[in-house]
Parts: structure tokens; sequence; C-alpha cells
């Protein structure tokens, strides 16, 4: 008999949202750290998983989506996730 066949249903109530957490900051750390060239971090990320809490951490330092600041983009100081272009200098 398979393990969650015979979970009992509030056991899984707790772990279903603390495995989505964990793939998603995971997925983030991953991503990052293999797009900036870290490749301690990503194997650290790929062999050892702790709810997330490693993967907040370096995207924390390395000022990675979502903790980059936003910059006023309009100009009427809204903030926008898309820069803004660079005009030629005048």
């Amino acid at each position: 008999m398979a393990w969650g066949a015979s979970a009992p249903a509030h056991l899984m109530a707790y772990l279903i949202p603390i495995i989505a957490w964990s793939v998603f900051w995971e997925g983030l750390g991953l991503w990052f750290s293999a797009r900036n060239g870290d490749r301690a971090w990503f194997a650290f990320f790929l062999l050892v998983h702790l709810a997330g809490i490693p993967e907040i951490y370096y995207l924390r330092k390395r000022r990675c989506w979502p903790f980059s600041p936003r910059q006023p983009s309009g100009r009427d100081g809204s903030r926008s996730f898309i820069k803004p272009k660079k005009g030629p200098a005048r």
C-alpha cells in the first residue's frame, strides 16, 4: 500500500503547502544560481532541501527577484518590473 493512501487527511493538508513552498523557492534558487554562474550554490540547492530557507537567503543576498529593488519607471512615479529604456544622451 502506498504511503499517500494511508496518510491521514490532516497530515496531507500540512504537507502539500510545504511541498509547494519548497518547490517554488527551490526552482527560483536553482534558476538564479545557474544564471549567475554560482556553481557551489547550485550544487548546494540541488543536494540539500531545507524548505526553501537557503534559497531565500541566497536570493536576498544576491538581490534577485523578488528581492530586487524597484525603480520608478513612469512620469507619475509608478513602480514597475520593466526597466526603462535608455535613450541617446542629449
